[in-house]
């Protein structure tokens, strides 16, 4: 099973008049190996990069791009990205699920924590490759399947916490089942999502309600009951925050778009992404 994940992120900031930006691509190609299934339905996998890009646009207007998969000698500036990406190629990673396509471990190998710690060059994916990262992010992109059959209008949620700069919160996210859709030969069952963030209720964290950012996530999975798996997600993540700043204040906005789309097709039969 081979899945795709597509991250484009783009981030203004304005203070007074003046407005700059950053924009960043990133994603990586995956196979998935299925090891076993346990008697509780959990699957045990094996998961393998199989290319991995990168692509970002600075406030002067420079770009850069990284690609596993080109043919071309990578710049003289991109070399160090490039010999890191190709290592990469070779960790293998285990990964647990269950029967909900909930994310119950992550397991890297000691390489993969050693390359992490060893290649600055890496640090544009850290935050998709960290244990944390990469469960929370396949968690985003996976969603969660109900606990029994559904039908149209009916919700559920899931619930979970993430460590940020500002201390513990908890993700609430609402699924909503919109029904059947037709995409080609193919029936695909639609669930909307919106996601809601709270501090943790932790008296030891400074993440307080005030001082979290406005955050609004929403999104639609798409889902192959023929076939047994999400075929497709897309997500939109917006991200507002001000602080005070010279008698003004200081704006930062993030937009980021989250694409996942999963298939069985042999990985070569893959179109290049962008």
């Amino acid at each position: 099973m081979n899945v795709r994940l597509t991250q484009a992120t783009r981030t203004q900031t304005t203070v007074k008049d003046a407005v700059t930006s950053v924009q960043i691509e990133s994603g990586f190609d995956l196979q998935w190996t299925v090891e076993r299934g346990d008697a509780n339905g959990t699957m045990r996998l094996t998961q393998a990069f199989t290319r991995l890009w990168l692509k970002t646009v600075s406030p002067d207007g420079k770009s850069s791009a990284c690609d596993s998969a080109s043919r071309e000698e990578p710049a003289a500036d991109g070399k160090a990205i490039a010999d890191a990406v190709r290592t990469l190629l070779r960790i293998r990673i285990g990964l647990s699920l269950s029967p909900r396509g909930e994310i119950l471990d992550v397991q890297r190998s000691a390489e993969m924590e050693s390359l992490l710690g060893s290649l600055p060059a890496l640090a544009g994916w850290k935050a998709l490759l960290t244990k944390e990262g990469m469960s929370q992010t396949l968690q985003q992109a996976l969603g969660t399947l109900p606990e029994a059959p559904v039908n149209v209008g009916d919700q559920w949620s899931g619930t979970r916490e993430i460590q940020t700069p500002l201390g513990k919160i908890v993700a609430t996210a609402e699924f909503t089942y919109e029904g059947a859709t037709r995409d080609g030969d193919r029936v695909l069952e639609r669930i909307g999502v919106a996601t809601e963030v709270k501090p943790a209720g932790d008296p030891a964290s400074p993440a307080t309600a005030d001082k979290l950012p406005h955050q609004q996530l929403e999104g639609v999975y798409l889902f192959d009951a023929a076939a047994g798996f999400l075929a497709e997600s897309n997500l939109t993540q917006t991200l507002l925050t001000e602080v005070p700043y010279a008698g003004g204040k200081i704006q930062v906005k993030t937009i980021s778009t989250l694409r996942t789309e999963v298939t069985r097709k042999a990985n070569g039969g893959r179109e290049p992404a962008g």
